[in-house]
């Protein structure tokens, strides 16, 4: 199974924090670095944590959905550091 450390409670805080407040379904990325990879799965650093604001997340009867623009913000921020991307939601 692969592992994802919490090295700075921050990030964790952070997460937790978002997904338990506000209305609705709400969002969150995290960018990470593989530290190891291990015939379990990857070993995985939290290097950063990004919250998606409720202005960029919208629903319909067919779900939640989160705007282009945050998608396109994370992507890029993921490439650009060369990281992995895990998504939470509540």
């Amino acid at each position: 199974m692969s592992s994802l450390k919490f090295v700075d409670p921050r990030h964790w805080d952070a997460v937790e924090g978002h997904l338990t407040t506000g209305k609705g379904e709400r969002f969150v990325f995290v960018h990470g670095r593989v530290l190891a990879t291990t015939s379990d799965g990857p070993i995985v650093e939290v290097i950063d944590v990004e919250l998606i604001a409720d202005t960029d997340v919208r629903s319909d009867a067919t779900g939640w959905y989160i705007s282009d623009a945050a998608l396109d913000r994370v992507h890029n921020a993921a490439v650009a550091g060369g990281y992995a991307l895990i998504e939470f939601h509540n």
